[in-house]
């Protein structure tokens, strides 16, 4: 598989429901996801932070995932600006333009009154 197309593989569902619930508590602590911390999931969300299982708010598996949420945003941002920049193709615009109608305008208002 190569590196442009894993960008586009689809991660398990319950992870995407991890990721989600990662941006959720960003969102709600008012922190960017690269600084969100458990205790800033503990503020947030103290019902479904209790009740999540004690591996997941482990320091190391929680930066894990934090990371893994991280990259596949930055990836996202990144293809969304690669797909939005003009490309070497050139666009023939070839409609009249106001001034073209002002000067038009003024070539026959002189044919026409002088």
């Amino acid at each position: 598989m190569t590196e442009s197309s894993s960008q586009f593989d689809q991660p398990p569902e319950d992870y995407l429901t991890v990721e989600s619930f990662l941006h959720e508590a960003s969102l709600n602590a008012n922190v960017s996801l690269d600084l969100l911390t458990v205790a800033h999931l503990n503020e947030s969300f103290p019902r479904i932070a209790s009740s999540l299982p004690a591996w997941l708010t482990t320091q190391e598996v929680f930066t894990t995932l934090k990371d893994c949420a991280v990259k596949r945003l930055q990836a996202k941002i990144e293809l969304g600006i690669q797909s939005s920049m003009p490309s070497e193709k050139t666009i023939l615009h070839t409609a009249p333009h106001h001034v073209s109608f002002l000067v038009f305008h003024s070539y026959c208002v002189n044919l026409l009154f002088v």
